[in-house]
């Protein structure tokens, strides 16, 4: 499927290139960023802890909505 596959894309992306992502907002000191997934027309949000090598991903929001969602 078109998403699933995308999305396992993106991840593989963030797991070599974790601040590939434009940076979005920060929430509570903590930079969230997202990634287009182009095809699926969706945004990943995910955010980066470098100390600890671990990136969260907090929502996957649809690109065409016109509003980000609340995080």
């Amino acid at each position: 499927m078109l998403f699933d596959d995308e999305l396992h894309e993106a991840v593989e992306t963030l797991k070599q290139q974790p601040t590939i992502g434009a940076v979005y907002q920060a929430v509570d000191g903590e930079v969230v960023r997202r990634l287009l997934l182009p095809r699926a027309s969706q945004h990943v949000y995910y955010a980066v802890d470098e100390a600890k090598g671990v990136v969260t991903v907090h929502t996957v929001w649809g690109a065409r909505r016109g509003r980000g969602p609340k995080l």
